[in-house]
């Protein structure tokens, strides 16, 4: 998409090429949107390595946690943070939460088990 950064080609050609809508190339030419789709993150990137590290030291103790621990364990962060906001309420994080964790975080699947316990 460097040529709609450029503005060498007209959006009707990127639009054409690409298979985009010309009303979204030209938001995106624009900045209409700046901000990234989706809710906003409830956890800084220095409150998530903080919970990795924690995982990790736990693990290290043999004390591997579950998906529903680690949702615990964050709702109960939030809850102390009191910035839960109207998203959580009184909820835990969804149950696509860990997988989402671990996949962003990278945590390698191979030291998964190490880390995580599976539920039962």
């Amino acid at each position: 998409m460097a040529e709609l950064s450029e503005g060498n080609s007209s959006l009707r050609d990127i639009a054409a090429v690409y298979k985009i809508p010309i009303g979204t190339l030209s938001h995106q030419r624009r900045k209409f949107h700046p901000k990234k789709p989706g809710h906003p993150k409830m956890l800084s990137e220095e409150e998530e390595k903080n919970i990795v590290d924690g995982i990790l030291t736990m693990a290290q103790w043999g004390f591997p946690v579950d998906a529903r621990c680690l949702r615990v364990i964050v709702k109960n962060y939030l809850k102390e943070r009191s910035t839960g906001g109207p998203i959580m309420k009184n909820k835990l994080p969804g149950k696509d939460f860990f997988t989402h964790f671990c996949e962003e975080k990278v945590i390698d699947p191979a030291q998964r088990p190490q880390l995580f316990k599976e539920a039962s």
